[in-house]
């Protein structure tokens, strides 16, 4: 059975909003000593040295694709082609992705769309093309991954 998410718990920023400190080289506030809440919860896997693309690339189609889903980062490896993912990610209405999972930092394959309990499903509709992708670029996308 797929993992089940309640993202209801979990209150970093509103979904679909920009934070506060974002600009267009990164983080204003990363590394001082003073950070947000959520920022020591949920730490950018890309500031942190991860050879993904930067997860800002992805905020364009994210926002127009209105997705339900908050308190995630775009965690795509930077082997795969920009274009490729942005239209796996329009075709699957979904991301690969960072989030709090049972109090640890997980990447996943996370459905754009919770449904009415809060929840996400990721689907085998979602996981397949992502791991088909991942395996063309030699990435290989394990469930439920430990950062």
């Amino acid at each position: 059975m797929p993992t089940r998410v309640d993202f209801t718990i979990l209150q970093l920023k509103p979904a679909q909003t920009h934070c506060d400190f974002e600009f267009e080289g990164g983080c204003v506030i990363y590394r001082e000593e003073h950070f947000p809440p959520g920022c020591r919860l949920l730490p950018c896997p890309y500031l942190e040295g991860e050879d993904i693309h930067r997860p800002d690339t992805f905020q364009a189609i994210l926002e127009e694709s209105h997705g339900n889903v908050g308190n995630y980062i775009p965690s795509i490896p930077r082997s795969i082609p920009i274009q490729r993912a942005l239209r796996l990610i329009r075709e699957t209405r979904s991301v690969l992705a960072v989030i709090i999972l049972d109090g640890k930092l997980t990447r996943v394959a996370l459905p754009l769309d919770r449904d009415a309990e809060g929840m996400w499903y990721p689907t085998q509709e979602i996981l397949a093309p992502w791991a088909e992708l991942c395996a063309k670029y030699g990435v290989q996308l394990v469930p439920n991954e430990t950062p």
